[in-house]
């Protein structure tokens, strides 16, 4: 055998070592993110090749999947930006209430999470704007577990 192809073989175990036993998750993100099991499927096999195309900056097996969530976040967002491109903007209007009408009928609304069935949790992320939906699924499956965080992702606040 080859030194050629011996380091073939190293990277290719390195790979389904750091980043395949992630794969599932990618596929959740992906999943959350896209709303479309096919789209899922192809956001999650893009970020592996590319990943692997990429494995040598990969410098802590440690960081892994973060880095690989990086990569399928990067792909995603890519593609929103051509689909953007090529379609119209969509505008959320809300309707005019004042602030005690708005708490009111939130506060009559809402119950405990515990309490509330998972299907509407469900629902109601995937209504959100991409930029809030965004950090909400990708903490949910453990990618941003880093100290900074909360802090460090960008919002695009209404004013």
């Amino acid at each position: 055998m080859s030194s050629r192809e011996q380091a073939t073989r190293d990277r290719i175990r390195r790979f389904e070592a750091d980043v395949l036993v992630h794969l599932d998750d990618f596929y959740r993100a992906a999943l959350r993110l896209t709303e479309n099991a096919a789209e899922a499927e192809d956001l999650t096999q893009d970020t592996c090749l590319r990943a692997f195309e990429r494995l040598d900056q990969l410098r802590s097996p440690g960081a892994a999947r973060l880095w690989a969530f990086t990569i399928l976040r990067s792909i995603f967002l890519r593609r929103i930006e051509r689909q953007s491109r090529t379609a119209g903007v969509d505008v959320i209007e809300w309707p005019l209430l004042e602030a005690g009408e708005v708490l009111q009928d939130t506060y009559e609304a809402l119950r405990p999470i515990q309490h509330t069935p998972l299907g509407e949790v469900r629902e109601a992320l995937r209504r959100l704007p991409l930029p809030y939906r965004e950090p909400l699924v990708l903490a949910h499956v453990g990618a941003s577990r880093t100290k900074r965080s909360p802090r460090s992702w960008r919002f695009r606040w209404a004013r």
